[in-house]
């Protein structure tokens, strides 16, 4: 998530709270929770969220001149709110919805938090979000891009990001560039694990590119926090797609590469769906 992304999402939820009425303005603290995963597969990118949000809370809560227009930067605090400060209550979801899911509900009723922002992994915001809907608590979700996510009717749910469809059409015209360059892209195998979020992208991916003529010919499909991925690698290296798209968290994204790498396998195109291959700890573990 790029900063400029950080302040977006911490801008939408401060509105939304200012919107819950007179919690937010008889305090002199808006209290926003934040739903992470601080351990589990996806841990460090938890830790890089927070960073971001500890800066952006700098800028929001004290006067920064120096930085222009940009926005929350003026005053310090919130002006619309007589110059109220926000905090982070901070949760972990352990990359579990179900964990998720009782931290949205601590949040809600035993901090009072008037907003809920997170949770990365798209079911476990699938889960979280049900209870900030229970509760009439908005929740702002600026990483999750399963579809469904914003299909379900609610009325508390925001998402400032592009969605798996997003993907889709960017990857297509992506592949029919790289073939009018000369390259082979007929043949696209998608690797994701089973959450929420791989398995609502390689079917929204599928259905997109059967509806565009371009036939998937390999799904591998694996479970999350896997150990060993030497089966799946074995397959793309047997079948020998033109186009990999990888679909993984942190963890597993760096199982791959390893493994890939351990087994003389480099895919002629890979396209990594952002999520574990964005998170810097990648770089710094494969190379």
């Amino acid at each position: 998530m790029r900063f400029s992304h950080v302040i977006g999402l911490f801008s939408a939820a401060v509105m939304s709270a200012a919107l819950v009425g007179n919690a937010a303005a008889q305090s002199k603290t808006v209290k926003i929770g934040g739903i992470f995963p601080m351990s589990g597969n996806a841990a460090s990118i938890g830790v890089h969220v927070k960073h971001a949000f500890d800066v952006a809370l700098d800028i929001i809560n004290n006067p920064h001149p120096e930085l222009g227009n940009f926005p929350l930067a003026k005053n310090g605090g919130l002006a619309g709110l007589g110059g109220a400060k926000v905090e982070i209550v901070y949760a972990d979801n352990q990359g579990s919805p179900a964990t998720g899911q009782n931290q949205a509900l601590r949040l809600i009723t035993e901090e009072k938090v008037v907003a809920l922002t997170g949770a990365y992994q798209s079911g476990i915001t699938l889960t979280a979000s049900a209870i900030a809907e229970k509760y009439n608590i908005p929740f702002v979700n600026g990483e999750s891009v399963a579809p469904n996510l914003t299909e379900r009717g609610f009325k508390w749910f925001f998402r400032v990001t592009p969605i798996a469809t997003d993907f889709a059409r960017v990857y297509y015209e992506f592949l029919n560039d790289m073939k009018a360059a000369g390259a082979k892209t007929d043949n696209v195998a998608i690797l994701h694990d089973n959450t929420e979020y791989g398995a609502s992208v390689a079917n929204t991916l599928t259905t997109a590119f059967k509806e565009k003529g371009i036939a998937v010919a390999l799904d591998v499909a694996y479970a999350t926090n896997a150990t060993d991925v030497q089966g799946q690698v074995l397959q793309l290296k047997e079948k020998k797609p033109d186009v990999v798209i990888a679909i993984s968290y942190t963890s597993d994204a760096i199982l791959f590469a390893k493994t890939m790498q351990a087994l003389d396998y480099k895919p002629p195109m890979l396209l990594a769906d952002d999520s574990g291959y964005s998170d810097p700890s990648f770089i710094k573990a494969v190379g």
